[in-house]
């Protein structure tokens, strides 16, 4: 494996991370004043197609590891919750998958 294929990010807010097809690799979540919650979707904003949510508990951080990863095909989009002190996220951008 090759990390300059894969590309990385401390989000701390909404936010596009790939506007293209990507794989979802790794995610962390960190709390910070309380529980918290984080959404993924497949696309550029809420209306994509809603892929996953990570919630942790006040000062805990959550992993999703992804051994095989997971293909989105319109993009990476990510909601953090006021409580998020942030989020770790991988992913690694692809050429569009056709049908």
């Amino acid at each position: 494996m090759d990390c300059k294929e894969y590309s990385w990010k401390w989000v701390t807010a909404d936010e596009v991370l790939s506007p293209t097809a990507c794989e979802l690799c790794q995610v962390i979540l960190t709390c910070a004043n309380g529980n918290c919650n984080m959404k993924v979707y497949d696309g550029e904003n809420e209306n994509g197609t809603y892929v996953a949510r990570l919630k942790a508990l006040i000062n805990r951080s959550v992993n999703m590891g992804i051994h095989d990863h997971v293909y989105l095909r319109r993009g990476l989009f990510v909601t953090l919750d006021a409580n998020c002190l942030g989020a770790f996220v991988q992913w690694k951008n692809r050429p569009s998958k056709e049908g």
